[in-house]
C-alpha cells in the first residue's frame, strides 16, 4: 500500500471513531463540519506529498521542451497545449500517467530510473 493510501485508512478510521461516540442530534450537526475538516485534511496531506516531488507541470507547446515526443507510460504522443508533467531528467509524461505512479509511491523515472 502507498504511503497516502496508509494515511487516508488512517484519517478515515480515526473519523469514524470520533464520529461513532457522539450522539444523534450531535452527529446530524457536527458530522458535516467534520467529514469537511476531514475532506480537507486529506486533500492537504495529498498535495504536500505530491509537492515534494521534483515534478513540474506545464502546458506541452513544443517538443524541444523534453527529450520524448510521446508518454512512456502508456505510449500515447503528446497533444499540443495538454499539460504535461516533467521530470528532472526532462523526461514527460501525462499528468494523469505521473499522478499514477506518484500516487503508488513509484519515485523513479520510467526511462531512465533517476530517482525524483
Amino acid at each position: 500500500m502507498s504511503r497516502i493510501e496508509n494515511e487516508l485508512i488512517e484519517l478515515t478510521f480515526s473519523f469514524s471513531i470520533e464520529r461513532g461516540a457522539l450522539s444523534s442530534l450531535q452527529r446530524s450537526r457536527q458530522a458535516k463540519r467534520q467529514l469537511h475538516e476531514f475532506v480537507e485534511e486529506v486533500i492537504t496531506k495529498a498535495f504536500s506529498v505530491y509537492n515534494s516531488y521534483n515534478v513540474v507541470n506545464q502546458t506541452y507547446h513544443s517538443p524541444h521542451l523534453i527529450t520524448n515526443t510521446e508518454c512512456s507510460i502508456c505510449l500515447d504522443p503528446f497533444n499540443l497545449y495538454t499539460t504535461i508533467s516533467v521530470l528532472p531528467c526532462k523526461h514527460g509524461f501525462h499528468k494523469k500517467c505521473m499522478d499514477s505512479m506518484i500516487m503508488n509511491d513509484y519515485h523513479e523515472c520510467p526511462v531512465c530510473r533517476h530517482s525524483f
